[in-house]
Protein backbone atom coordinates (compact mmCIF):
# COMPACT_ATOMS: atom_id res chain seq x y z
CA UNK A 1 0.00 0.00 0.00
CA UNK A 2 2.66 2.22 0.80
CA UNK A 3 4.43 1.93 -2.83
CA UNK A 4 0.82 2.61 -4.36
CA UNK A 5 0.86 5.77 -2.28
CA UNK A 6 4.01 6.95 -3.52
CA UNK A 7 2.86 6.02 -7.16
CA UNK A 8 -0.25 7.62 -6.96
CA UNK A 9 1.91 11.02 -5.56
CA UNK A 10 4.17 10.58 -8.33
CA UNK A 11 1.38 10.39 -11.16
CA UNK A 12 -0.07 13.86 -8.90
CA UNK A 13 3.12 15.49 -8.98
CA UNK A 14 3.27 14.88 -13.06
CA UNK A 15 0.12 16.12 -13.70
CA UNK A 16 0.82 19.23 -11.26
CA UNK A 17 3.88 19.73 -13.58
CA UNK A 18 2.14 19.61 -16.67
CA UNK A 19 -0.01 21.53 -16.02
CA UNK A 20 1.65 24.42 -14.38
CA UNK A 21 3.68 24.44 -17.85
CA UNK A 22 0.62 24.40 -20.05
CA UNK A 23 -0.37 27.06 -18.09
CA UNK A 24 2.55 28.92 -18.71
CA UNK A 25 2.91 28.37 -22.43
CA UNK A 26 -0.60 29.79 -22.82
CA UNK A 27 0.15 33.24 -20.77
CA UNK A 28 3.14 33.33 -22.82
CA UNK A 29 1.06 33.50 -26.00
CA UNK A 30 -1.47 35.75 -24.52
CA UNK A 31 -3.69 34.40 -22.39
CA UNK A 32 -4.86 36.38 -19.17
CA UNK A 33 -5.74 33.81 -16.24
CA UNK A 34 -8.99 34.72 -14.60
CA UNK A 35 -9.09 31.35 -11.96
CA UNK A 36 -9.43 28.11 -11.34
CA UNK A 37 -10.00 25.04 -9.88
CA UNK A 38 -8.11 24.22 -6.79
CA UNK A 39 -6.69 21.08 -6.78
CA UNK A 40 -6.57 20.11 -3.29
CA UNK A 41 -10.46 20.92 -2.94
CA UNK A 42 -11.70 19.54 -5.78
CA UNK A 43 -15.04 17.83 -5.56
CA UNK A 44 -15.36 14.63 -7.38
CA UNK A 45 -18.82 14.58 -7.79
CA UNK A 46 -18.90 17.91 -9.35
CA UNK A 47 -20.94 17.57 -12.50
CA UNK A 48 -19.13 20.66 -14.58
CA UNK A 49 -15.59 20.66 -13.66
CA UNK A 50 -12.71 22.92 -15.53
CA UNK A 51 -9.21 23.88 -14.73
CA UNK A 52 -8.99 27.28 -15.97
CA UNK A 53 -10.83 30.52 -16.58
CA UNK A 54 -8.57 32.95 -18.83
CA UNK A 55 -8.95 35.62 -21.22
CA UNK A 56 -7.64 34.89 -25.04
CA UNK A 57 -5.35 36.77 -27.19
CA UNK A 58 -8.96 37.72 -28.84
CA UNK A 59 -10.43 39.08 -25.28
CA UNK A 60 -12.87 36.47 -25.19
CA UNK A 61 -12.98 34.73 -21.94
CA UNK A 62 -12.67 31.03 -22.21
CA UNK A 63 -12.92 28.13 -20.09
CA UNK A 64 -9.79 25.30 -20.26
CA UNK A 65 -9.66 22.10 -19.24
CA UNK A 66 -6.84 19.38 -19.21
CA UNK A 67 -6.61 16.43 -20.36
CA UNK A 68 -3.80 14.35 -19.19
CA UNK A 69 -3.27 10.58 -20.46
CA UNK A 70 -1.16 8.13 -20.09
CA UNK A 71 -1.75 6.00 -23.16
CA UNK A 72 -1.83 7.24 -26.93
CA UNK A 73 -4.62 4.73 -27.80
CA UNK A 74 -7.81 5.85 -26.07
CA UNK A 75 -11.31 5.60 -26.78
CA UNK A 76 -12.12 7.92 -29.08
CA UNK A 77 -14.75 9.31 -27.88
CA UNK A 78 -13.00 10.68 -24.68
CA UNK A 79 -11.72 14.15 -25.88
CA UNK A 80 -15.77 14.73 -27.29
CA UNK A 81 -16.98 13.95 -24.05
CA UNK A 82 -14.79 16.31 -22.53
CA UNK A 83 -15.93 19.11 -24.92
CA UNK A 84 -19.71 18.07 -24.03
CA UNK A 85 -19.36 18.67 -20.26
CA UNK A 86 -17.09 21.67 -20.80
CA UNK A 87 -19.64 23.18 -22.86
CA UNK A 88 -22.26 22.73 -20.14
CA UNK A 89 -19.80 24.34 -17.16
CA UNK A 90 -19.64 26.99 -19.82
CA UNK A 91 -23.64 27.41 -20.12
CA UNK A 92 -23.67 27.83 -16.32
CA UNK A 93 -20.90 30.50 -16.63
CA UNK A 94 -22.71 32.58 -19.58
CA UNK A 95 -19.20 31.96 -21.44
CA UNK A 96 -19.19 31.19 -25.02
CA UNK A 97 -15.53 29.75 -24.98
CA UNK A 98 -14.09 26.76 -24.14
CA UNK A 99 -10.86 24.54 -24.83
CA UNK A 100 -9.35 21.36 -24.24
CA UNK A 101 -5.18 21.43 -23.49
CA UNK A 102 -4.42 17.71 -23.09
CA UNK A 103 -0.50 16.24 -23.62
CA UNK A 104 -1.57 13.79 -26.27
CA UNK A 105 -0.57 14.84 -30.07
CA UNK A 106 -3.94 14.47 -31.91
CA UNK A 107 -4.16 13.30 -35.67
CA UNK A 108 -3.06 16.33 -38.27
CA UNK A 109 -7.10 15.74 -39.88
CA UNK A 110 -8.40 16.80 -36.50
CA UNK A 111 -10.32 19.81 -36.74
CA UNK A 112 -8.79 22.16 -33.74
CA UNK A 113 -10.98 25.03 -33.75
CA UNK A 114 -15.11 25.21 -34.35
CA UNK A 115 -18.12 25.16 -33.36
CA UNK A 116 -19.60 22.72 -31.06
CA UNK A 117 -23.21 23.45 -30.49
CA UNK A 118 -22.99 27.25 -29.09
CA UNK A 119 -19.63 27.06 -28.45
CA UNK A 120 -16.28 27.97 -29.81
CA UNK A 121 -14.02 25.62 -29.13
CA UNK A 122 -10.11 24.87 -29.31
CA UNK A 123 -7.95 21.81 -29.22
CA UNK A 124 -4.80 22.00 -27.92
CA UNK A 125 -2.67 18.89 -28.13
CA UNK A 126 0.94 18.55 -27.30
CA UNK A 127 1.89 19.70 -31.46
CA UNK A 128 0.46 22.90 -30.51
CA UNK A 129 2.24 23.65 -27.38
CA UNK A 130 5.13 22.49 -28.74
CA UNK A 131 4.80 25.25 -31.51
CA UNK A 132 3.91 27.92 -29.03
CA UNK A 133 6.63 27.90 -26.89
CA UNK A 134 8.21 30.58 -26.73
CA UNK A 135 12.10 29.55 -25.53
CA UNK A 136 14.08 26.17 -25.60
CA UNK A 137 13.57 26.40 -22.12
CA UNK A 138 10.09 25.99 -22.03
CA UNK A 139 10.27 23.62 -24.91
CA UNK A 140 12.47 21.37 -22.77
CA UNK A 141 10.33 21.43 -20.04
CA UNK A 142 7.92 20.52 -22.11
CA UNK A 143 9.39 17.21 -24.08
CA UNK A 144 10.21 15.97 -20.63
CA UNK A 145 7.15 16.13 -18.70
CA UNK A 146 5.42 14.42 -22.01
CA UNK A 147 8.22 11.94 -21.92
CA UNK A 148 6.78 11.40 -17.53
CA UNK A 149 3.83 9.80 -19.51
CA UNK A 150 5.12 7.70 -21.94
CA UNK A 151 6.99 4.30 -21.96
CA UNK A 152 7.96 1.83 -24.72
CA UNK A 153 4.44 1.41 -25.86
CA UNK A 154 3.02 4.76 -26.52
CA UNK A 155 2.21 5.00 -30.21
CA UNK A 156 3.38 6.89 -32.94
CA UNK A 157 0.29 7.10 -34.30
CA UNK A 158 -1.86 10.20 -33.36
CA UNK A 159 -4.97 10.19 -31.44
CA UNK A 160 -7.93 10.81 -33.54
CA UNK A 161 -10.90 11.80 -31.64
CA UNK A 162 -14.42 10.82 -33.11
CA UNK A 163 -18.06 11.99 -31.91
CA UNK A 164 -20.20 9.27 -29.62
CA UNK A 165 -21.72 6.28 -32.31
CA UNK A 166 -24.20 5.19 -29.33
CA UNK A 167 -26.39 6.09 -27.29
CA UNK A 168 -25.29 5.63 -23.84
CA UNK A 169 -25.97 7.88 -21.00
CA UNK A 170 -23.78 8.04 -18.26
CA UNK A 171 -25.78 9.71 -15.69
CA UNK A 172 -28.47 7.14 -16.82
CA UNK A 173 -25.62 4.56 -15.80
CA UNK A 174 -25.14 5.91 -12.65
CA UNK A 175 -28.49 6.35 -11.24
CA UNK A 176 -29.16 2.60 -11.98
CA UNK A 177 -26.61 1.18 -10.14
CA UNK A 178 -27.23 3.94 -6.86
CA UNK A 179 -30.87 3.14 -6.60
CA UNK A 180 -30.67 -0.26 -7.32
CA UNK A 181 -32.00 -2.07 -4.13
CA UNK A 182 -29.17 -3.63 -2.37
CA UNK A 183 -29.78 -7.67 -2.78
CA UNK A 184 -31.77 -7.55 -6.18
CA UNK A 185 -29.14 -9.35 -8.12
CA UNK A 186 -30.38 -9.41 -11.81
CA UNK A 187 -31.25 -5.57 -11.59
CA UNK A 188 -27.65 -4.97 -10.32
CA UNK A 189 -26.40 -7.10 -13.32
CA UNK A 190 -28.38 -5.29 -15.79
CA UNK A 191 -27.03 -1.80 -14.44
CA UNK A 192 -23.61 -3.22 -14.05
CA UNK A 193 -23.76 -4.48 -17.80
CA UNK A 194 -25.50 -1.51 -19.37
CA UNK A 195 -22.27 0.49 -17.37
CA UNK A 196 -19.48 -2.10 -18.33
CA UNK A 197 -20.43 -2.24 -22.39
CA UNK A 198 -21.34 1.55 -22.34
CA UNK A 199 -17.70 3.12 -20.82
CA UNK A 200 -15.52 -0.10 -22.56
CA UNK A 201 -17.70 -0.34 -26.16
CA UNK A 202 -14.45 0.18 -28.46
CA UNK A 203 -12.52 -2.18 -26.09
CA UNK A 204 -14.66 -5.60 -26.66
CA UNK A 205 -16.43 -7.29 -29.59
CA UNK A 206 -18.31 -9.39 -29.29
CA UNK A 207 -19.94 -9.66 -26.14
CA UNK A 208 -21.82 -12.25 -24.61
CA UNK A 209 -24.40 -12.08 -21.64
CA UNK A 210 -27.87 -12.86 -20.24
CA UNK A 211 -25.91 -15.63 -17.94
CA UNK A 212 -23.77 -17.29 -20.81
CA UNK A 213 -23.55 -20.57 -20.18
CA UNK A 214 -20.23 -22.66 -19.90
CA UNK A 215 -20.40 -25.92 -21.56
CA UNK A 216 -20.98 -28.14 -18.85
CA UNK A 217 -24.43 -26.11 -18.07
CA UNK A 218 -23.60 -25.73 -14.69
CA UNK A 219 -22.16 -22.27 -14.30
CA UNK A 220 -23.37 -18.87 -15.93
CA UNK A 221 -21.17 -15.89 -16.64
CA UNK A 222 -22.60 -12.53 -16.17
CA UNK A 223 -20.81 -11.43 -18.87
CA UNK A 224 -18.23 -12.35 -21.52
CA UNK A 225 -15.84 -9.96 -23.56
CA UNK A 226 -14.01 -10.19 -26.06
CA UNK A 227 -10.55 -8.30 -25.85
CA UNK A 228 -10.35 -5.80 -29.15
CA UNK A 229 -8.78 -3.08 -27.90
CA UNK A 230 -5.93 -0.84 -29.35
CA UNK A 231 -5.68 0.71 -25.96
CA UNK A 232 -2.34 0.05 -23.96
CA UNK A 233 -3.97 -1.82 -20.73
CA UNK A 234 -6.37 -3.67 -21.90
CA UNK A 235 -3.30 -5.06 -24.65
CA UNK A 236 -1.21 -5.41 -21.95
CA UNK A 237 -3.29 -7.94 -19.76
CA UNK A 238 -3.97 -9.89 -23.14
CA UNK A 239 -0.68 -10.41 -24.11
CA UNK A 240 0.44 -10.78 -20.37
CA UNK A 241 -1.66 -13.36 -19.59
CA UNK A 242 -2.41 -14.87 -22.74
CA UNK A 243 -5.94 -14.36 -22.66
CA UNK A 244 -8.66 -13.60 -25.51
CA UNK A 245 -10.95 -12.86 -23.24
CA UNK A 246 -12.65 -10.90 -19.48
CA UNK A 247 -15.02 -12.38 -17.41
CA UNK A 248 -17.37 -9.79 -15.85
CA UNK A 249 -18.93 -10.98 -12.65
CA UNK A 250 -21.13 -9.01 -10.51
CA UNK A 251 -22.18 -8.96 -6.74
CA UNK A 252 -24.90 -7.18 -5.03
CA UNK A 253 -24.64 -8.12 -1.97
CA UNK A 254 -25.06 -6.41 1.26
CA UNK A 255 -21.73 -7.80 2.87
CA UNK A 256 -18.37 -7.84 1.12
CA UNK A 257 -18.15 -10.88 -1.01
CA UNK A 258 -15.68 -13.47 0.58
CA UNK A 259 -13.64 -16.19 -0.88
CA UNK A 260 -16.71 -18.25 -1.56
CA UNK A 261 -17.36 -16.16 -4.56
CA UNK A 262 -13.73 -15.68 -5.72
CA UNK A 263 -13.44 -19.33 -5.79
CA UNK A 264 -16.75 -19.71 -8.11
CA UNK A 265 -15.25 -16.98 -10.30
CA UNK A 266 -11.73 -18.52 -10.69
CA UNK A 267 -13.34 -21.44 -12.10
CA UNK A 268 -14.80 -19.45 -14.91
CA UNK A 269 -11.21 -19.03 -16.26
CA UNK A 270 -9.24 -21.17 -17.88
CA UNK A 271 -6.10 -21.22 -20.09
CA UNK A 272 -7.58 -23.57 -22.94
CA UNK A 273 -10.14 -21.49 -23.66
CA UNK A 274 -8.05 -18.15 -23.61
CA UNK A 275 -10.16 -16.80 -20.43
CA UNK A 276 -7.36 -16.40 -17.73
CA UNK A 277 -8.77 -12.91 -16.38
CA UNK A 278 -11.78 -11.96 -14.63
CA UNK A 279 -13.25 -8.60 -13.41
CA UNK A 280 -15.41 -8.63 -10.19
CA UNK A 281 -17.86 -5.72 -9.16
CA UNK A 282 -18.45 -6.01 -5.82
CA UNK A 283 -21.32 -3.20 -4.60
CA UNK A 284 -19.49 -3.41 -0.73
CA UNK A 285 -15.99 -4.64 -2.01
CA UNK A 286 -14.26 -7.95 -0.30
CA UNK A 287 -13.34 -9.19 3.11
CA UNK A 288 -9.86 -10.47 3.95
CA UNK A 289 -10.38 -13.72 3.14
CA UNK A 290 -11.30 -12.49 -0.50
CA UNK A 291 -8.20 -10.92 -1.18
CA UNK A 292 -6.07 -14.08 0.00
CA UNK A 293 -8.02 -15.76 -2.88
CA UNK A 294 -7.45 -13.56 -5.31
CA UNK A 295 -3.45 -13.62 -4.61
CA UNK A 296 -3.63 -17.29 -4.29
CA UNK A 297 -5.00 -17.49 -7.88
CA UNK A 298 -2.88 -15.58 -9.59
CA UNK A 299 0.00 -16.92 -7.57
CA UNK A 300 -0.54 -20.46 -8.11
CA UNK A 301 -2.61 -20.77 -10.81
CA UNK A 302 -1.43 -17.41 -13.59
CA UNK A 303 -5.22 -16.46 -13.07
CA UNK A 304 -6.04 -12.67 -12.32
CA UNK A 305 -9.14 -11.84 -10.71
CA UNK A 306 -9.63 -7.73 -10.23
CA UNK A 307 -12.07 -6.12 -7.87
CA UNK A 308 -13.62 -3.14 -8.51
CA UNK A 309 -16.20 -2.24 -5.61
CA UNK A 310 -19.40 -0.33 -6.80
CA UNK A 311 -18.52 2.94 -6.01
CA UNK A 312 -15.34 2.74 -8.30
CA UNK A 313 -17.40 1.34 -10.83
CA UNK A 314 -19.83 4.58 -10.35
CA UNK A 315 -16.33 6.88 -10.60
CA UNK A 316 -14.55 5.24 -13.80
CA UNK A 317 -18.39 6.12 -15.62
CA UNK A 318 -17.33 9.81 -14.14
CA UNK A 319 -14.17 9.78 -15.76
CA UNK A 320 -16.03 8.41 -18.90
CA UNK A 321 -18.60 11.27 -18.83
CA UNK A 322 -15.81 14.04 -18.19
CA UNK A 323 -13.69 12.32 -20.71
CA UNK A 324 -10.99 11.46 -18.57
CA UNK A 325 -8.78 8.30 -19.24
CA UNK A 326 -11.26 5.22 -17.44
CA UNK A 327 -8.47 2.91 -16.94
CA UNK A 328 -6.72 4.75 -14.65
CA UNK A 329 -8.91 2.77 -11.15
CA UNK A 330 -8.43 -0.33 -13.06
CA UNK A 331 -4.57 -0.03 -13.42
CA UNK A 332 -3.94 1.58 -9.96
CA UNK A 333 -6.43 -1.58 -8.38
CA UNK A 334 -4.03 -4.56 -10.53
CA UNK A 335 -0.97 -2.35 -9.18
CA UNK A 336 -1.62 -2.60 -5.92
CA UNK A 337 -2.53 -6.32 -6.21
CA UNK A 338 0.59 -6.85 -8.34
CA UNK A 339 3.30 -5.04 -6.63
CA UNK A 340 2.40 -6.81 -2.50
CA UNK A 341 2.09 -10.29 -3.93
CA UNK A 342 4.60 -13.18 -2.88
CA UNK A 343 5.96 -16.23 -4.19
Amino acid sequence: MGRMKELMIEYRNQEADFMELAEQILKSNGYQWLGGRDPENYDPADQVPYDWKMRGPDGNVTLVDVKIYRSNQLDQTLVWNGLQQLSIAASYENIQHVAIVTNIELSPDVVRSGMYGQYHFDLLDFRMLRDMAHSEEELDQLYQAAAEFRDETWATQPFRPTPPKDSFDADEAKRKLRECPVGDGPKYEQACEYAIRGVFANDFNPWSSKQHKIADGFHRLDLLGHINSQQDFWKGLRYDFRTRYVVFEFKNYAERITQKEIYTTEKYLFAGALRMIAIIIARNGEDAGAKAAREGALREHGKLIILLTGDELINIIGAFRAGDDVHGLLLNNLHNMLSVIGR
